[in-house]
């Protein structure tokens, strides 16, 4: 799947016995193009059903599909309740937004998990909401265009920190 600022496009493997998207694909699909559909499916089969989770780095730019926005809502696909976290309460939002028109449940929150109160808050907030946290989806992170050779210490620290450290904070 590629995302254009037209939408979602299919340019992988299809299933073999229907000639259909992968089940991935056609989540991605659905949301990108903005089908409404009740919340059930093959992924109701994962054993997430009634779970709850805090998916970090679930926004997205507009009505893009990032990997954080994909997880949240294919989890919400699969019965879990979720806290959808990202420093951009904004896109936060409009995932939970995404998640509620197909008949799920989600909260957005908005904080900074390379910051350890940020992080207390974002479980607390999960906690209160939802009474229990059962897992976490991790989907913050960032790369970095220098080389081995020419990375920059703060530019390597500030990865580690982000990719690395936000995991271990949360």
């Amino acid at each position: 799947v590629f995302f254009t600022r037209t939408g979602a496009h299919f340019a992988g493997k299809r299933s073999q016995e229907n000639n259909r998207p992968s089940l991935f694909a056609q989540a991605l699909l659905s949301s990108a193009n903005k089908r409404k559909n009740k919340i059930q499916g093959p992924e109701d089969d994962a054993g997430l059903a009634g779970k709850v989770a805090l998916i970090s780095g679930g926004g997205a730019a507009g009505d893009g599909i990032g990997n954080g926005r994909a997880a949240a809502i294919l989890l919400a696909r699969a019965g879990t309740k979720g806290l959808v976290a990202d420093r951009d309460l904004v896109s936060a939002e409009r995932t939970v937004e995404m998640i509620v028109a197909e008949g799920g449940t989600a909260a957005a929150f908005g904080g900074d998990v390379t910051d350890e109160a940020d992080c207390k808050r974002l479980i607390e907030a999960a906690v209160d909401r939802f009474d229990r946290l059962d897992f976490l989806d991790n989907n913050v992170g960032i790369g970095s265009r220098g080389s081995v050779v020419d990375e920059k210490p703060e530019q390597y620290r500030r990865v580690m920190q982000i990719n690395v450290e936000s995991m271990f904070l949360l």
